[in-house]
């Protein structure tokens, strides 16, 4: 596997990202544009909110946070992905396909305690946020990682085919 590449930015780089975007009402296009892109979620604002103000009075609250977002024109986002499409006649394939297993089943005379189903689901050790905090207007959302989401296990899941689910097992890279 590949080690994920770390980007630094010099400061010729950073002054230039921040010249466009001042110069620009709407900051997300220049994030876009030079991809950077890090998910920002609401406990991260306050954080970086009250670390910046001057003011030893300012609180941090929910109706802050709520305002801030609106004057700001800004809301809680899911990143958008590209999404795996299910076929239009999912029901019908299912349907034919269980008749078709049945008819099999009965044919060669298999229990339905002895046939399985079983599928490996990837866990990750460091899942990454899916919500960001981004522009009202903006279409998609992409979110920027460290890399460490790559590092996974695997959970097998096996029902029976007469419905009886079996103890989930856990399986470790190189274990």
């Amino acid at each position: 596997m590949p080690k994920a590449r770390h980007t630094s930015y010099n400061l010729a780089f950073k002054l230039k990202i921040v010249t466009d975007a001042e110069a620009v009402e709407n900051n997300s296009r220049i994030a876009r544009e030079y991809s950077i892109r890090i998910a920002v979620g609401g406990l991260m604002l306050c954080l970086k909110a009250k670390e910046f103000c001057n003011d030893p009075t300012f609180k941090v609250s929910v109706g802050w946070y709520i305002n801030w977002k609106r004057c700001h024109s800004i809301t809680l986002r899911t990143k958008t992905t590209l999404a795996q499409h299910l076929p239009n006649d999912l029901e019908e394939q299912t349907v034919n396909f269980h008749q078709f297993e049945i008819a099999a089943c009965q044919r060669c005379g298999y229990p339905l305690s002895r046939i399985f189903n079983m599928d490996e689901t990837p866990m990750w050790f460091k899942m990454p946020s899916s919500r960001t905090l981004e522009f009202n207007d903006s279409q998609t959302v992409p979110v920027k990682s460290c890399g460490a989401e790559k590092r996974s296990f695997t959970v097998t899941l096996t029902v029976a085919a007469d419905g009886k689910n079996l103890p989930p097992k856990v399986i470790f890279k190189g274990v």
